[in-house]
Parts: C-alpha cells; structure tokens; sequence
C-alpha cells in the first residue's frame, strides 16, 4: 500500500510545503516502523516459546495497523491538498472571468 504512496513524489512536489514536510515526517515514521516489524518478525522466528511467539504476533500486527493508519494520513493529505488546489484554480479562473467582463464597467464608472 505505501508503495502507491512512496511513489507519489511528484505529486507531493506539487504540494503546500507544510504538507510536504508534514507527508515526509509520516514517510519516516513508516520507514521506522517497517524496520521494527522486520525485527520483531526475526525475533519471532527465532523464539521457541509459544506465549512469546504470540506477544511478538501481536506486536506485529499492531506496527502494521499503524503504518496503515499512517499510510490513510498521507493519503487524507493529499487530497485535502488536491481540494485546495483545485479551489484555487477556481477561484484564480473566477476572478480572471470577473476581470475580463469588468474593464469596460470600471472605465464608464472611473469619470
């Protein structure tokens, strides 16, 4: 699932710098994470006790819910970016209509 978000780099270029610095510190969190589950996987394939083979599973299962929810985050803001992106747009278009209709009004009225 990060793989789609990863490759997002050129999208995330196009974000609100707060956003991109935001996406990056959550892409280190995962990062992080991913390393602690690979450990935890090691540790529980080396351990022969069965109560701790079960703890390691769940800790493990807990990491991956939480790179999940972190991967979600991302997700949630990039599109919160792309609405305000986009709302720009509309609103830059907006004016330039308003703009474009308006000069022979302001001229008339300017006397």
């Amino acid at each position: 699932m990060v793989s789609s978000v990863t490759s997002g780099g050129t999208r995330r270029m196009e974000l609100g710098g707060s956003a991109h610095d935001l996406i990056n510190a959550i892409l280190k969190q995962i990062k992080t994470l991913r390393k602690r589950a690979e450990q935890l996987q090691k540790q529980m394939l080396n351990e022969t006790d069965p109560a701790v083979r079960l703890q390691l599973s769940k800790e493990i299962i807990e990491v991956e819910r939480t790179i999940q929810l972190l991967e979600r985050q991302i997700m949630q803001i990039e599109e919160a970016e792309r609405r305000r992106a986009k709302a720009r747009e509309e609103a830059q278009h907006a004016m330039a209509l308003e703009n474009q209709a308006s000069p022979h009004h302001r001229k008339t009225g300017e006397r």
